[in-house]
């Protein structure tokens, strides 16, 4: 995933969270710290450390804050409740398909600064590459990444910009892939005529992407 597209999945995450808080009038009391851990057990840096909490509107993250250089972190003050806490680092291949929903925290009066320790699960497949228009090889700014995992029954998506593609996918199962864009027709991966893409923990790989303008029909 691009850093541009990160950050404003960050954001947004952010805003749902907010929204998702119970009444206004609640004070935080409380801090939830820790410290990352990569799959070696190592201290894992600039790690977005999610938390997430569920409410009647549904469940929300908030993805603000970042590890140190020795993996640890804290978070923003929070109201007394029950948490979820996580990490994902999108340009390494660590998401929320693979590392949701988390570990369990509790804030309450008598337990204000609990502490967790996040040991990272294997990390997803990486999609990099580029979009460009077909005919005139020009980048194509705005388009859409949509996946279908087969085995696991899940799916998914993002966006991307600039012409520049990156996704991290589920491994494990194979993969039906496409990519949409306004004016465009449909692309669908395929390889030596097989529809169907299947990575490995932390695999890498590169597709470059030609979308078809659609042709206009000339009007009666």
């Amino acid at each position: 995933m691009s850093s541009q597209w990160a950050a404003t999945v960050l954001l947004a995450l952010s805003l749902s969270f907010a929204a998702g808080q119970s009444s206004p009038s609640s004070v935080p009391i409380g801090r939830i710290s820790g410290i990352v851990l990569d799959e070696q057990g190592q201290p894992m840096e600039q790690a977005n450390v999610c938390v997430s909490a569920t409410s009647k509107n549904g469940t929300a993250s908030n993805c603000s804050v970042m590890s140190d250089a020795a993996g640890r972190f804290q978070t923003q003050q929070l109201e007394a409740g029950d948490y979820h806490v996580f990490a994902v680092k999108e340009d390494d291949g660590y998401s929320c398909f693979g590392q949701c929903p988390g570990d369990p925290a509790t804030i309450s009066a008598s337990s204000p600064m609990p502490s967790v320790v996040i040991h990272m699960k294997p990390r997803g497949g990486m999609l990099t590459g580029s979009v460009t228009n077909k005919l005139t090889g020009e980048p194509i700014r705005v388009f859409v990444l949509r996946y279908l995992g087969i085995q696991q029954n899940m799916s998914g998506a993002g966006g991307g910009g600039n012409g520049k593609l990156s996704l991290t996918l589920p491994i494990g199962t194979d993969i039906i892939f496409v990519v949409t864009a306004d004016g465009y027709q449909t692309w669908y991966y395929s390889e030596g005529g097989n529809p169907l893409l299947r990575l490995s923990s932390g695999e890498k790989k590169t597709l470059d992407v030609q979308l078809e303008p659609i042709k206009e029909t000339a009007s009666n």
